[in-house]
């Protein structure tokens, strides 16, 4: 809604032509579907004879008793909170063109606002998780560089998913940000086990290559149960007739599948060659193979 105030009535000529030509604007912008303003009720006004209620009831929506604080209504449907801000911007930049005090406001627009500060920071939240499992790694392999090769699989989903919302044209709103959170850490827990697993191997005196493979063995297949679970839990939402719920089962279901695989493909090979080999203890000497004397 666009509420305006000036100190002389609106249905004067002059200014009723430039609520006209505002109102026609306004009417234009490809997110408006409808406009309720002065100007369109003025002109259901009959030149002769009575004005029927019904306009007279719109008359009292779009302005006041004296005629000086007029509001013009603009319907738009759902198209996310940053085109919905951005058009409230537009909105306010072209009423500011008419005399008087210029206000930009409605239920819709305080919603999609908080919404967007909501989103900016959960991006922000996200980018501090991302640093808090890079440390949980490092405390765990006791190297940084292990730590950023065991990183790349829990990260990589993400920003392919990311990617894809930026290619759908889909801005990154609270439940696109929960999800992907909520994806990482299904992804993290996944790394963990396998990084466990093959640090006990590497206690045990196993070689690097031993232990990686027995941990994928004893712990990929746990981690496999999880993501097909949650995978086919979130995919059900597919099938939903509203737009949040497919994106929560397209975006959830899509990236903990691809955080599996990852984790299974990816992982072992970038830990081996960030030097997993030199990490843990080293096989005891009654097992290695002995030279001939």
């Amino acid at each position: 809604e666009v509420e305006l105030r000036a100190d002389a009535p609106w249905l004067e000529p002059p200014r009723l032509a430039e609520l006209a030509a505002f109102e026609a604007w306004a009417r234009a912008q490809p997110e408006v579907r409808a406009v309720l303003g002065p100007a369109m009720v003025h002109a259901l006004v009959p030149p002769f004879g009575a004005t029927p209620p019904e306009v007279t009831d719109l008359r009292r929506r779009v302005l006041d008793e004296a005629g000086t604080r007029a509001r013009v209504s603009l319907g738009v449907p759902d198209v996310g909170g940053q085109a919905f801000v951005a058009l409230a911007e537009r909105v306010r930049e072209r009423a500011a063109t008419l005399p008087g005090q210029v206000t930009v406001t409605g239920t819709p627009l305080l919603a999609y606002r908080g919404v967007n500060r909501i989103a900016d920071e959960l991006r922000t939240s996200l980018l501090g998780v991302v640093a808090v499992v890079t440390l949980a790694i490092a405390v765990l392999l006791r190297s940084a560089r292990l730590s950023l090769a065991a990183l790349v699989p829990n990260v990589l989903p993400l920003a392919v998913a990311y990617a894809g919302l930026g290619g759908l044209g889909i801005e990154l709103d609270p439940l696109a940000a929960v999800i992907l959170c909520v994806a990482l850490s299904i992804a993290v827990d996944d790394s963990l086990h396998l990084l466990a697993r093959a640090r006990e191997g590497r206690a045990r005196g196993e070689p690097a290559s031993d232990a990686l493979e027995q941990a994928v063995a004893r712990s990929g297949h746990a981690a496999l149960v999880t993501s097909v679970a949650l995978t086919g839990g979130l995919a059900v939402n597919l099938w939903s007739s509203f737009p949040p719920l497919r994106l929560l089962g397209a975006l959830g279901a899509s990236t903990i599948a691809l955080a599996w695989v990852l984790d299974v493909l990816m992982l072992p090979g970038l830990l081996r060659a960030a030097g997993f080999e030199r990490s843990g203890a080293a096989v005891p000497s009654s097992e290695q193979p002995r030279r001939p004397t």
